[in-house]
């Protein structure tokens, strides 16, 4: 992305209140389960196989990496300081 579309995006972001961006940044677990659930259903055979030899499961496994990445993301932009204040 050019600093131009990121400068942009970060005012947009900006300006919005606290409720705004936190339904921003949930959102974004949404937008990740869509390529888990697509990498899961393309690779199934593989999968099972790979499970039934490793005794584990990749497609949870995988679900609870997207979830611990969106909770981190999540924490780090409610922590990140407070918002300006005019």
């Amino acid at each position: 992305m050019g600093e131009k579309v990121i400068d942009e995006n970060k005012e947009e972001v900006d300006d919005l209140t606290d409720v705004e961006k936190m339904a921003v940044y949930t959102a974004g677990e949404a937008y990740t389960e869509t390529p888990v659930d697509d990498f899961l259903s393309r690779h199934k055979e593989e999968i099972e196989r790979l499970d039934a030899r490793t005794e584990g499961s990749l497609a949870e496994d995988l679900n609870e990496s997207r979830l611990v990445g969106c909770q981190d993301g999540n924490l780090r932009a409610r922590v990140q300081g407070a918002g300006p204040e005019a």
